[in-house]
C-alpha cells in the first residue's frame, strides 16, 4: 500500500513510503519530491476538486482518480 502526504496547499510531497515511489515510477524519495503532485494528475481539475473536498469534509474515501507515472502511463489509484 502507498502512502502519501502532500501539502493541500501547493501538493509538494512532503513523504512518502517505497510503494509509493514503485506505484508512481521512481526509484528515489528525492526525485520523487522533486515534483508537486499536480505533476502527476491526469486532468489538473481533478486535483482541485480533491483539494476542494478535503477542505469542505476533511477526508476521502475511496477517491478514484487517474494520475501519470514518472514514464507517463496513466493508471488509476484510489485516496484515502
Amino acid at each position: 500500500i502507498g502512502l502519501l502526504r502532500t501539502s493541500v496547499k501547493d501538493g509538494k510531497v512532503l513523504s512518502a513510503n517505497k510503494a509509493t515511489l514503485s506505484i508512481f515510477g521512481f526509484d528515489n524519495l528525492e526525485d520523487f519530491c522533486s515534483h508537486t503532485m499536480t505533476d502527476f494528475y491526469e486532468d489538473r481539475a481533478v486535483r482541485n476538486h480533491l483539494v476542494e473536498i478535503l477542505c469542505e469534509i476533511g477526508e476521502v474515501s475511496n477517491f478514484q482518480t487517474n494520475i501519470k507515472t514518472k514514464n507517463g502511463e496513466i493508471i488509476t489509484i484510489a485516496l484515502s
